[in-house]
This record gives C-alpha cells, sequence and structure tokens, in this order.
C-alpha cells in the first residue's frame, strides 16, 4: 500500500465527507490509530474514519467543536428559537454574547431583565444559535462601534416586551434603530 502523505488526507477526507466535518475528521484521524497503527495509508485512513463514526456519534462531536468555536464574528446579530419567541443578542467573541436577559444565579423573570454578558452556551440554553443576515439585520456601523454600542448598555433593566426588548437592543446596536 502507498504511504498516506499528509497532502493526501484532505483530499480523501474532502471526498468523504461533508465541509462541516471535514475539519473535525482531519484532526480526529491525526490523533487515532487503526489496530495500533497510525493512519498511514488511505485504507487505514478510510477504516479510521468508519471507526470514529462507529465510536462517536459525529453529531456529538461537531456540536462540541461549533460550540467551542463557533462560526460568529464580533458584532454579529445571532438568534436562537424559544417557546413561542426567538431570542436575540449580538456576539462580543470569546464565546460571550451581551443580550437584553437575566444574569447568572437570578430568576429568569423579565422583571429581573437587564442588559448582560452571558457565555454563548447560557444565551443558547441548549439550543442551536444562528446570525441574522445583513438583509434582516443591516449594519451601518464597524464591529468595534457595535461591540462598544452594546457594552455601553450592560446593567439597563428597562425592558419592555413591544417597545423594549431584546431583539429592539440587538438592531440598536448595529444600526441605530
Amino acid at each position: 500500500m502507498l504511504p498516506l502523505l499528509p497532502f493526501v488526507v484532505k483530499p480523501v477526507v474532502q471526498i468523504v465527507a461533508k465541509p462541516v466535518v471535514q475539519k473535525v475528521l482531519i484532526t480526529l484521524v491525526a490523533r487515532t490509530s487503526f489496530n495500533n497503527k497510525p493512519a498511514t495509508t488511505v485504507s487505514n485512513l478510510l477504516q479510521s474514519i468508519n471507526n470514529i463514526q462507529e465510536a462517536t456519534p459525529l453529531n456529538r462531536v461537531i456540536d462540541r467543536v461549533i460550540k467551542k468555536n463557533p462560526t460568529f464574528s464580533m458584532g454579529d446579530h445571532i438568534y436562537t428559537y424559544c417557546t413561542g419567541f426567538t431570542h436575540h443578542g449580538i456576539y462580543i467573541g470569546y464565546d460571550k454574547v451581551i443580550h437584553y436577559g437575566t444574569p447568572s444565579g437570578r430568576d429568569k423573570k423579565l422583571s429581573n431583565a437587564e442588559i448582560c454578558i452571558v457565555s454563548l452556551e447560557e444565551f443558547s440554553d441548549g439550543k442551536d444559535v444562528y446570525p441574522k443576515s445583513e438583509f434582516e439585520s443591516p449594519v451601518k456601523y464597524s464591529r468595534i462601534d457595535v461591540y462598544l454600542r452594546a457594552h455601553s448598555k450592560t446593567g439597563e433593566n428597562k425592558y419592555n416586551l413591544a417597545f423594549n426588548n431584546c431583539e429592539n437592543f440587538a438592531r440598536w446596536c448595529r444600526n441605530g434603530n
């Protein structure tokens, strides 16, 4: 069998996996072996990929990787689906979100709502998080200015379901409206 050279790994993984999974598989295959041998041949690489997929449900691996390395950028308007509504915030980097919600440790009542910084995990509450498109949430300010505008409101507790809610806050940060 031919030895598996580093420049061969990526094309093979691209053939057998979707783009979202490719980086995860390359990393995992590099750290695994098949029959105590490094994945040095194409057949060993493919067998290792199959072993990984069987041993670790890929969706759990991908979920962990995406949560640790979200595809969001500072200043993105992000949202998640909740029962009966969507919840919005501004991603500020390092897995942190500024949003109108309840700070950690407080009772999650609307009367306790204030603009606060929380982890992306806490913001998502275990649900998927999505970015708003530029069309859905136009941006007038630079990413730094969006961050500064969001940060300037931390601690505000003037929540109003109709006129001053989490989506209003996120839109104000990005375009002043």
